[in-house]
């Protein structure tokens, strides 16, 4: 079997995880899930020479775990600064063009999205790592990250629709109060 069919494979297998993240009904099993599914997708941007995605997915999966244990606050806001500044050492390590730009961006805009505690921000935030991601994705001949990341784009702007602007007084309720 050839290296990129293998790369394609273990990306479709985190894939496959990713989506069931959501269908896990103890949080307990939430992030060790998301690591299993980061782990995969950094197997797969290893196999493709892509080696930034492969080290923002390393982190990323260290994120989720550490977000996991320490719930986001104005306390814990050395955690953020901290995995953005390895967002960034790490693309700096793997540094392959302005290529790795795209990845560290979308790292970071994740990181900072996920770190609210507003859903309305949450999802805000979120729409920008999408399209970087996806370019990345193309340009590294990732097909499971670009579905994965159409996917993702599709249900944040859903959830947008039916959180945010069909209930637009409950949304800046919520956007108020996070303010």
């Amino acid at each position: 079997m050839s290296t990129y069919l293998l790369a394609q494979l273990f990306g479709f297998a985190g894939l496959g995880l990713s989506l069931c993240i959501f269908q896990v009904n103890k949080r307990k099993g939430m992030p060790r899930i998301s690591v299993v599914a980061s782990s995969l997708y950094a197997i797969q941007y290893v196999l493709l020479g892509a080696f930034t995605g492969a080290a923002m997915n390393v982190i990323g999966g260290a994120r989720g775990y550490a977000y996991y244990r320490v719930a986001p606050s104005k306390k814990h806001r050395w955690m953020l600064l901290s995995f953005m500044g390895l967002a960034v050492a790490g693309a700096l390590v793997t540094w392959q063009g302005p290529v790795s730009l795209l990845a560290l961006l979308g790292s970071i805009s994740g990181t900072f999205s996920i770190w609210h505690k507003n859903p309305t921000y949450i999802r805000r935030w979120a729409l920008l790592a999408p399209p970087l991601w996806f370019s990345y994705n193309l340009i590294s001949g990732s097909y499971p990250g670009m579905i994965s990341e159409v996917i993702m784009l599709f249900s944040n702007l859903l959830g947008e629709y039916r959180f945010d602007f069909k209930h637009p007084a409950h949304a800046k309720r919520r956007f108020a109060r996070a303010a």
